[in-house]
């Protein structure tokens, strides 16, 4: 009789201990098989996206509002300028239609240091332009300008649904391998003799035409009689300032008084300080600094947005501690703009941005998105099936023999 308790008392502890086993282990591996997640702040960002916790200060707020009235009554201008970069690839190109009649070069070396480096180091707080040129011969255009039939002039035109055709793209090098970048191309083009002088209809005497989020194109009429041409540094003067102002409408420079004044009182009077020598004006500069942050905190906040998104409907994606870092960098911009210190916000936003669009993509988040729960119980239910069953079997029967055990002995007493 002994023998057989002893056997019983044995065989329940060899149970108890299976099951102690399992439901101290399957938490503990549930625990080590989870993907770590470092806490991004869902709430704040929640609340960014709404600008609640966006304060800026009176007059930026005053900016944005005429900048946006301005955008819807024209800024025309926002479809023109480009993408916002950190860094853009300006490249001049001097095209020359036909090479065995004329012969172009150019002094643009010393043009651009000139006339064009100013306003590239005074931009330069809001977008690093690196600066390339090139010559290319035999640049002709892919279709046959309109010749002028209507008076003694021989000359050929260009009308304004040819200007779209003008860049012959398949012949033209005008990609860069210099930088990844974005690139803006400024064309100063020679017509060959067969279809010179060639003018723009309606250009206003400066031949040249903007092509939006692209570039520029100057077309130069140079005197061909003598086989060879060189635009020298004084004959660029007007060729860069076209450039320039080009390039200023490219990177969203506007002249905010001759545009505000549409949408201001006409009795406000308004003293200019000297403007100085670097094709933009300080006031100017401000309001582009003003509106670069604006559109950096809205793409930084939507970036943001959609991670979070991404992140709460994917709960096994992983999220270090490296991303939580880049995500809280976007409250260091708040403080500068309270303090009124726009240069060093503007270089924060463009560091959020990056950082944001950085964790958005980055590699580490996607190391687990093809391994959900439903995997696991797919991997592991074969082995943990077969043998809970058993164990669940002996269980209950032991929990059956100790209540009928019970019974015998209430029976007895």
């Amino acid at each position: 009789m002994e023998k057989v308790q002893d056997f019983d008392k044995s065989r329940r502890l060899i149970i108890i201990s299976f099951w102690v086993v399992i439901l101290i282990g399957l938490p503990l591996w549930w625990k080590t098989t989870e993907v770590y997640r470092a806490q991004l702040p869902f709430t704040e960002i929640e609340e960014w996206s709404k600008w609640e916790k966006i304060q800026l200060c009176q007059n930026t707020i005053q900016i944005i509002m005429i900048l946006v009235i301005l955008n819807l009554l024209v800024d025309v201008d926002s479809m023109r300028t480009m993408k916002y970069s950190p860094m853009y690839q300006v490249t001049f190109s001097l095209m020359n239609g036909d090479p065995s009649t004329l012969l172009v070069d150019w002094d643009i070396k010393q043009a651009v240091v000139k006339y064009l480096k100013p306003f590239v180091d005074k931009i330069s707080i809001i977008s690093n332009l690196t600066v390339d040129s090139q010559i290319q011969h035999y640049s002709r255009l892919t279709f046959e300008p309109q010749k002028n039939l209507h008076n003694d002039k021989n000359y050929f035109y260009l009308t304004p649904d040819l200007l779209p055709h003008f860049i012959n793209a398949a012949e033209w090098n005008l990609a860069s391998a210099v930088s990844s970048y974005p690139t803006l191309n400024f064309i100063l083009y020679a017509p060959s003799k067969n279809q010179s002088p060639l003018y723009i209809k309606d250009s206003k005497e400066n031949n040249a035409f903007l092509i939006p989020r692209w570039g520029g194109v100057i077309i130069n009429n140079p005197d061909q009689s003598v086989g060879t041409h060189m635009f020298t540094f004084d004959e660029l003067k007007s060729v860069m300032s076209i450039f320039i102002m080009q390039l200023r409408g490219l990177l969203g420079v506007q002249d905010v008084w001759l545009e505000a004044r549409s949408v201001l009182d006409s009795s406000i009077n308004v003293d200019f300080m000297p403007t100085p020598n670097t094709a933009i004006t300080i006031w100017e500069l401000d309001s582009l600094v003003r509106r670069r942050i604006a559109e950096n905190i809205v793409s930084t906040i939507s970036t943001l947005k959609s991670l979070s998104q991404l992140v709460a409907e994917i709960p096994n994606m992983v999220v270090l501690d490296h991303i939580q870092t880049e995500v809280l960098l976007f409250k260091i911009i708040i403080n500068f703009l309270h303090t009124g210190q726009y240069e060093i916000a503007l270089q924060h936003a463009k560091k959020a941005i990056e950082r944001a669009e950085s964790a958005f993509f980055d590699p580490t988040m996607v190391s687990m998105l093809y391994f959900p729960d439903e995997h696991k119980y797919a991997i592991y239910m074969p082995l943990f099936v077969p043998i809970s069953v058993p164990l669940l079997m002996a269980l209950l029967k032991e929990l059956k023999e100790l209540k009928e055990l019970k019974t015998k002995n209430k029976k007895k007493e």
